[in-house]
């Protein structure tokens, strides 16, 4: 993680040739604990033993993210050798981890691969069972306008929401999450706090853009891989990093800063984008090209609009109007997001 905000701030400096040799440095780090995700990988994979399970996920410690991205890449390869392929040993092995959105993004790829009701179900079953222990998670956007007229993406507010103090909108946040104190709250938490408080800010409560600042810019600071820095060519149009798309997924990102070209791979899926383009390519550049909402953007790092981002990735952005932080989140936070709102209004 040290090495990777160390490339990032030397793109930002356009210290390209730095970049270049931490990105060897980081590859070779991915090398060392290649071997070991996949022995942990296969283990939960044919594991029907959800004690081994967890004991696997002990064992790799922090590096769940990583060993989520091996159980999808399985699911990928499993899928193009047989799209009936059996997926519940690996969707169990992701449920019991509590790796929500990577199971969504297995039930995505297996729905693409036109994979057969028993796969689906079998993977909607532990999607149910991670859903049921309380492991899930969720997402929402906006307009980036400032104010409104008491609604935001279809959610509406009655006066008392928009009457609620700063004090009060925490309190209830606090509540919902079952912590004391923001510090309590994990990196997704925050991101879904943040959205929360911008929505609502829109809605015309004055009291939430403060709060949606505040864990904006907490989460910048801590390097919360929910949040980055708005593209700085439109307010109106919302972008989302590709970066912050493959540090939320299970999508792997990488940037060709000499053919300018960022390329996103899940499994055997491959989305291929180039800077100033509309153009997306799936697979490789013999393809026909599919023609995107908008052209991807470049500002330190590749940036797609978030109709396209909705499209390939399932994910959305809210920019946080108090300021210039933005937040990407994937479908499931925004069940948490509404859920929060909805509360507020006493649905």
């Amino acid at each position: 993680e040290d090495l990777q905000l160390e490339r990032d701030k030397a793109l930002d400096n356009n210290d390209l040739a730095g970049a270049k040799l931490l990105d060897a440095k980081i590859q070779a780090v991915d090398n060392d604990i290649a071997d070991e995700e996949d022995r942990l990988a296969n283990i939960l994979a044919n594991s029907d033993s959800a004690s081994e399970a967890a004991r696997a996920g002990a064992e790799l410690g922090n590096s769940l993210a990583g060993l989520s991205d091996k159980l999808v890449s399985k699911a990928a390869d499993a899928l193009q050798n047989d799209a009936n392929a059996d997926l519940s040993a690996l969707a169990n092995a992701l449920a019991d981890l509590g790796q929500t959105d990577a199971l969504n993004d297995l039930k995505d790829l297996a729905q693409n691969s036109g994979a057969s009701d028993d796969t689906l179900s079998g993977i909607q079953n532990a999607l149910d069972s991670a859903d049921s222990d309380g492991s899930g998670s969720g997402d929402g956007s906006g307009d980036g306008s400032g104010t409104g007229d008491g609604s935001e993406d279809g959610l509406g507010a009655d006066s008392s929401l928009l009457s609620m103090s700063a004090d009060e909108l925490m309190d209830a946040l606090l509540a919902f999450f079952g912590v004391k104190s923001l510090d309590e709250l994990g990196m997704k938490e925050s991101a879904i706090a943040a959205v929360a408080f911008s929505k609502i800010y829109k809605m015309g409560n004055n009291a939430a853009g403060e709060l949606a600042n505040t864990i904006a810019t907490k989460g910048i600071t801590d390097n919360n891989i929910y949040f980055y820095i708005q593209f700085n060519g439109t307010k109106t149009i919302e972008y989302a990093s590709l970066k912050a798309v493959s540090d939320i997924t299970s999508y792997r990102y990488f940037y060709d800063d000499t053919k300018k070209v960022a390329t996103m791979t899940l499994g055997s899926t491959i989305y291929s984008f180039t800077t100033g383009s509309d153009q997306m390519y799936k697979g490789d550049t013999s393809s026909d090209p599919e023609t995107m909402t908008r052209k991807l953007e470049f500002s330190g790092v590749p940036y797609l609009a978030e109709d396209d981002c909705v499209n390939y990735f399932k994910c959305d952005t809210e920019y946080i109007a108090t300021s210039s932080y933005a937040v990407c989140y994937t479908n499931p936070m925004k069940a948490q997001v509404e859920e929060y709102i909805s509360g507020l209004n006493g649905d």
